[in-house]
């Protein structure tokens, strides 16, 4: 990153961007969720 001159990157950007472009192109969240590896807590 230091050589493309990106500054202030973390590896979890990345994972956000992924998610974002993927539900700006209609996946479901569900899938999403899956795919993540997140998971809902419920109170």
């Amino acid at each position: 990153m230091e050589r493309a001159g990106i500054k202030d990157f973390r590896w979890h950007d990345w994972r956000h961007t992924w998610a974002s472009w993927h539900a700006q192109e209609g996946t479901p969240l569900s899938v999403l969720q899956e795919l993540g590896g997140w998971v809902v807590q419920r109170c």
